[in-house]
């Protein structure tokens, strides 16, 4: 049987992760390649061929404090081909908008994604999620031009608590790349080769999800994902 993505229900419930592998199977959108116990490695392009509308295999929408209309999301024209982006988006205030991919589940990893700010009055760009429990607990990473500023946040319950920031000033037209390392307790976010944040915190211990994110009315594009143990 086909498998279909859906956007988010109208209820407007939040999708609790641990349901993911029941609604949506792993899929050849991404190459993994294991080797033994301790090695995994999945490099996501967005490359199919299937229509642009349709959201790639394997990934499934969601939102943190839901409210208004759902973003959409869909493949695009890319640079260099396809990317995964925010088509649009009418949510204000602190609406999160995220897009999780179903497997791998880690803790610890090495994670690298290109992303390009495209638009948005209140919040611009986006960002990277990981050790993902629900939509309502994870880390997340994020760049934003508006403010420029790049900043590693916890959420938990729903709400967002920011960990450490800092300035940072890069031009929205171009793409850049985002880097997480976490190791334990220790988390280190990289711009464009360059590792600007450092922090430690232990709330969040379990293994989790992966997922990109934007804020409220960003519309981003996202490319590259990539993903090593």
């Amino acid at each position: 049987m086909k498998q279909q993505i859906k956007s988010c229900p109208s209820s407007r419930a939040h999708l609790h992760v641990a349901a993911l592998s029941i609604l949506l199977p792993v899929l050849p959108a991404c190459t993994a390649t294991g080797e033994g116990h301790d090695r995994f490695v999945i490099h996501e392009r967005f490359e199919e061929s299937s229509k642009l509308s349709m959201l790639p295999h394997g990934w499934v929408l969601a939102e943190t404090a839901a409210r208004g209309t759902p973003a959409s999301w869909g493949r695009t024209r890319g640079e260099n081909g396809h990317a995964f982006a925010v088509l649009s988006s009418r949510n204000v205030g602190q609406t999160f908008n995220l897009a999780i991919l179903e497997r791998p589940l880690l803790a610890d990893f090495h994670a690298s994604l290109g992303l390009k700010a495209i638009s948005g009055a209140i919040d611009q760009g986006g960002g990277l999620c990981w050790r993902l429990q629900s939509p309502d607990e994870y880390y997340i990473a994020r760049w934003n031009p508006l403010e420029d500023n790049l900043r590693l946040y916890i959420v938990r319950n729903g709400k967002r608590s920011m960990l450490v920031g800092r300035s940072l000033k890069a031009d929205p037209s171009q793409w850049h790349k985002l880097e997480i390392d976490m190791r334990g307790a220790q988390i280190t976010v990289s711009f464009d080769g360059t590792a600007i944040l450092h922090y430690k915190d232990t709330r969040i211990e379990d293994a989790g999800r992966f997922g990109l994110w934007t804020k409220a009315d960003a519309v981003t594009a996202f490319d590259d994902l990539e993903v090593a143990k």
